[in-house]
């Protein structure tokens, strides 16, 4: 239903191919930066950034709504709808 990774390039892959959210597991980090450049909308779009086990575990509980709003999200970008 989603992946779990760090920051691996591979988010972009299993994002597209599966229309499927990513959950970036930034452990360690206390926050990221968003530049608001057009690659930092992209990443926000299909992917969630967690900072602790505790984030992790409270998106897996929410698993189902976020794979739906990821979906209708990516199905919109791929569209143009979202540019």
């Amino acid at each position: 239903m989603a992946m779990v990774t760090d920051v691996s390039s591979r988010i972009w892959e299993y994002a597209f191919a599966f229309k499927k959210p990513a959950i970036l597991c930034l452990l360690g980090f206390s926050g990221k930066a968003s530049g608001g450049d057009r690659l930092s909308q992209l990443i926000d779009l299909f992917s969630v950034s967690v900072f602790s086990l505790a984030e992790l575990a409270e998106q897996i509980a929410n698993l189902p709504a976020l794979v739906d709003s990821t979906q209708s999200k990516l199905e919109a970008y791929l569209s143009g709808t979202i540019v």
